[in-house]
């Protein structure tokens, strides 16, 4: 991933309004509820939207989260993103998501690199947020950015 990428995905997160051609990735989102019910969505399209969003979209384009208005820094080669503002589309109506703490991930180097603490790897221009709601709901999703996935 490219430098002039990553900072126009630091710019996404931090609610930029300057336009910049589309990016995408696929990715998989795990959503787990408080009662124990887990969906998973292969094949998620991760779409960044004139530089003000990041919007995840299920395979039948049912459902979407937008994801705006994140704090970013680096944390060595890291990008890393604080969630603050994430909502749910679906059916055409947009709901306001209760996040408690989220966090979002971003590796533009050529190699695997390791969350901050842990041994889970960030694969080479990939992509992993987790966050969870006020309402017991855990969100996680990996993926990879620009086609970079084989």
């Amino acid at each position: 991933m490219s430098r002039s990428w990553t900072l126009a995905l630091a710019a996404l997160i931090l609610g930029a309004t300057f336009t910049a051609r589309p990016a995408s990735a696929m990715g998989i989102l795990r959503v787990q509820q408080r009662d124990g019910s887990i969906q998973v969505y292969r094949n998620v399209t991760i779409r960044i939207v004139r530089a003000k969003a990041m919007v995840v979209t299920s395979p039948d384009h049912v459902g979407a989260l937008i994801i705006s208005n994140a704090a970013c820094s680096y944390v060595g080669d890291l990008l890393r993103c604080l969630l603050d503002d994430v909502k749910l589309r679906q059916h055409g109506a947009t709901k306001e998501l209760d996040v408690d703490d989220g966090t979002l991930y971003v590796n533009e180097t050529d190699g695997e690199l390791h969350l901050p603490l842990s041994s889970q790897g960030v694969k080479p221009h990939g992509v992993v947020m987790a966050y969870h709601t006020e309402h017991g709901t855990f969100v996680s999703l990996h993926g990879t950015i620009d086609g970079a996935a084989k």
